[in-house]
């Protein structure tokens, strides 16, 4: 876990940086959602939320998650930068 907190995001905050500047509607679609939590809602509990995406219903209060959401979390910062 002590590499993933020290490397994987830096790591992964790279990898999505590259996929941003090669795949335009990956960028186009995460511009339009800057300033916005975003949560990447998987039963993965390190890079996901920890929930599962069909227990979120639309327009619905985002329940207490057991994950970290660190993908939701670099996500919503790159969103931020573009």
């Amino acid at each position: 876990m002590e590499w993933i907190d020290a490397h994987g995001m830096a790591i992964m905050r790279e990898v999505l940086h590259e996929k941003l500047q090669q795949i335009t509607i990956f960028r186009e679609t995460l511009s339009k959602h800057k300033g916005k939590k975003l949560v990447d809602a998987n039963r993965n509990t390190l890079w996901g939320a920890g929930i599962s995406f069909t227990s979120i219903q639309p327009g619905a209060t985002i329940p207490k998650w057991s994950g970290n959401n660190k993908l939701g979390k670099l996500l919503a910062q790159l969103s931020d930068e573009l």
